[in-house]
């Protein structure tokens, strides 16, 4: 089931989030305050269990909408992975798309 992220509403969001495969994790796995080789092992955990997500995509999506309302300075930025991409990854997408398509 993919879902369109803007268009999605609250309950819907809130019986999807339900289904993720991180809902019973660490959530430490995905925002981490370590450095270096211990971070990198932890965001490689984080990825695994988004892999077998099924909301992976959906959560991908919301994680790329929420990083353009930070860059505008709607909101905070988002920390941590989301949709088995790193904050730095999620910004790359973002340029990336803004460098081929303008927008």
């Amino acid at each position: 089931m993919t879902m369109a992220v803007s268009r999605t509403p609250a309950s819907e969001w809130a019986d999807m989030w339900n289904l993720a495969a991180c809902k019973d994790a660490d959530p430490n796995l995905f925002v981490s305050d370590k450095k270096g080789r211990q971070l990198e092992i932890d965001v490689g955990k984080a990825r695994l269990i988004c892999r077998s997500c099924p909301i992976m995509n959906e959560c991908l999506l919301w994680a790329l909408q929420h990083q353009v309302q930070s860059i505008m300075g709607d909101k905070l930025p988002l920390e941590g992975v989301w949709g088995g991409k790193t904050a730095r990854e999620r910004i790359d997408l973002l340029y990336t798309r803004k460098k081929f398509y303008g927008f």
